[in-house]
Formats: structure tokens, sequence, C-alpha cells
């Protein structure tokens, strides 16, 4: 990571829970259907909606994803902005994980 990246992922860690940055290291983990969230290179963390396509994905300095966010759908640049990816969590794995929760809680 360079040092911008480092520096305002510092400022925004607490928005960012749960998120996993994206590089060309692990394009692979992206599905339709997770959350983004990017760092543009203002340092603004902007909240970028829903993840519906992945376009030109051979050309990674190009890549672009389609978006979704309210009633709008917009494309973004990965050669221009910071990606962060939430995986959709399934309902089996969401009811396994606040289970334990209770169970943390319970035993306290």
């Amino acid at each position: 990571m360079d040092e911008f990246l480092i520096e305002h992922y510092a400022i925004h860690k607490d928005k960012l829970e749960n998120y996993i940055y994206i590089n060309n290291d692990n394009l692979d983990i992206l599905k339709t259907g997770g959350k983004i969230k990017y760092i543009d290179l203002n340092g603004n963390l902007q909240y970028g909606g829903i993840l519906i396509k992945i376009m030109d994905t051979d050309m990674f300095t190009t890549l672009k994803f389609l978006l979704k966010s309210s009633n709008y759908f917009y494309t973004l640049s990965y050669s221009k902005n910071y990606i962060f990816f939430e995986p959709v969590i399934k309902k089996k794995e969401l009811k396994r994980k606040i289970f334990s929760e209770l169970l943390t809680e319970f035993n306290k």
C-alpha cells in the first residue's frame, strides 16, 4: 500500500470495518451484490453502493465497476480510486455470527 492509502485508511478505519481493500492480487473475491466504498484521490471516503457488474476485467488499469446507489447507476474507475469491498453475508453465516455474539455476551 502506498503512503496516501495508509494515511487515509487510518482516518476512515472505523467506517471501513469488514471491508477489504481491492488490488490486482485479490480481484477474484469481488462478487456482485457486495457493497463498495472508495477513497478518491482527494482523500474523501465515498459510499459506492452495490456492485452490479465488473467491466473491462482484462485491463486492470481501466477496470470499472457498475454500481447502484439509490436509483442511480454509475461506473467507478479502479485507476482513480482506492476500492474497498464488503462481501454479501449469507443468512446462515449471519445467524451463526449473531448466535456467537449472544453466547459471548451470555458467558460474561
